[in-house]
């Protein structure tokens, strides 16, 4: 449902989105480009990586994708299991402080989903700003 939707969006501003319904994913679980006459991408405007586990590991493992991703839109959802989210916030914020080279115009949306409300928290952070 969240890919889906922000595939959607995607597609509103005039991006292709893989996946959608005809292609499979590609490097990363939804990403938003645009190609040149000729085929070749021009822009990618948007990476999207989620982990649904809620081991910390594997959401730090999906979440390193987006480090290298060359975009300046860095979305990561996941979910937390209660009382591991301050550790999670502070794990992934870690890990954009640290990462070089690091660019002024990437932001990263990290969206956690709160089992126990059953809504998002969302932070974001700006690449150069570090958390």
């Amino acid at each position: 449902m969240v890919k889906s939707e922000i595939g959607r969006i995607g597609q509103e501003h005039e991006y292709s989105v893989v996946p959608n319904e005809t292609e499979r994913q590609w490097l990363y679980d939804l990403i938003w480009f645009r190609n040149d006459p000729n085929g070749q991408i021009r822009e990618v405007a948007l990476v999207l990586e989620s982990e649904w586990s809620r081991d910390a590991c594997h959401i730090h493992e999906d979440f390193q994708k987006l480090l290298i991703a060359k975009a300046p839109i860095k979305v990561m959802v996941f979910q937390d299991h209660g009382s591991n989210l301050p550790d999670l916030w502070r794990l992934l914020k870690d890990g954009i402080r640290v990462f070089e080279p690091q660019y002024s115009d990437e932001t990263y949306i990290l969206a956690a989903f709160k089992n126990e409300e059953y809504k998002f928290e969302i932070q974001i952070v700006r690449a150069n700003e570090g958390g």
